[in-house]
């Protein structure tokens, strides 16, 4: 019995209703376009418990939209600098369900920085490779994850990504978890007034301003 469970189970012969080890866990991973580029953002604890450790190897931060991959949490000054990689844990298993893209582009886009905890879902691939959550190397259950990674001056639209919700879940009962990647949607950006528009705001905007001064002068105000 894991060291969680142990607790629940004293606590549940103690007749206290609250359990915190067993509280469900999420992780919830925001992907946000700014003026300098593209931000991902991930915090959050997991349950995997349900899951089996598949391979523990090294990551980086990158991107691959078609094939539903997204991993954070580690800078290496890509392409400028010596690329750098954090030891992680990939964890599998057959509850582990979710979309298989949530994107257009297929390919690995590597973050310029980053920093925090190895985060992230890694999807099938084009292939039959199983679905991966990735994790720091030797997480323990339950503990606080939190990352970021940085793609210079890109957009949601040239990373691949679709705007949208997508969520993977595994386990059941006490074990079941989450982890979810919402994509921002960009607002359109307002575009130049069109060439014969322009002459009719002019006007109105100087009609604006004769009737204010005609009602400053009225009431014996100067206008400046």
């Amino acid at each position: 019995m894991s060291r969680g469970k142990a607790q629940c189970s004293a606590l549940l012969v103690l007749g206290v209703v609250f359990c915190a080890p067993c509280a469900k866990a999420i992780v919830n991973i925001s992907i946000n376009q700014y003026s300098y580029g593209v931000r991902i953002e991930g915090s959050g604890s997991l349950d995997l418990s349900a899951l089996t450790l598949s391979t523990s190897s090294y990551g980086r931060g990158y991107l691959n939209p078609s094939s539903g991959m997204v991993t954070l949490g580690n800078g290496n000054g890509y392409p400028s600098a010596p690329v750098t990689f954090t030891n992680g844990d990939a964890y599998s298993g057959a509850t582990l369900a979710g979309p298989t893209s949530f994107g257009n582009i297929f390919g690995f886009t590597y973050s310029n920085s980053g920093g925090g905890d190895l985060i992230g879902i890694r999807g099938p691939g084009n292939c039959c490779d199983p679905t991966y959550v990735i994790v720091p190397s030797s997480y323990v259950f339950g503990s606080a994850l939190s990352g970021y990674s940085v793609y210079d001056g890109k957009t949601l639209a040239s990373l691949g990504l679709t705007s949208g919700t997508y969520s993977w879940t595994w386990g059941s009962g006490v074990n079941d978890d989450s982890l979810t990647v919402n994509i921002a949607s960009v607002a359109a950006v307002p575009g130049p007034l069109p060439i014969l528009g322009l002459p009719a705001v002019l006007f109105y905007s100087r009609k604006l301003k004769k009737r204010i001064k005609a009602r400053r002068e009225s009431s014996g105000q100067e206008m400046v």
